[in-house]
């Protein structure tokens, strides 16, 4: 759940980065407003599955590793 938090805006810039030819300001702008409205709407979904009253480490991944 935090990956997509942290790999969605780098994402973004790969994805504007190989944009071919020369990119207008206001579709700039646009794209990326649309992948921070995105970014903050899954921070706030998980701002509300955060529990408080559950102690330690939430939304974990576990992975193996070799």
């Amino acid at each position: 759940m935090l990956s997509f938090l942290l790999w969605l805006p780098i994402l973004g810039a790969t994805i504007i980065s190989f944009y071919p030819g020369k990119i207008e300001a206001h579709r700039l702008r646009q794209f990326t407003f649309l992948f921070a409205l995105i970014v903050l709407g899954w921070g706030l979904f998980l701002l509300t599955r955060f529990d408080l009253s559950q102690a330690g480490f939430q939304f974990q991944q576990y992975l193996t590793w070799i």
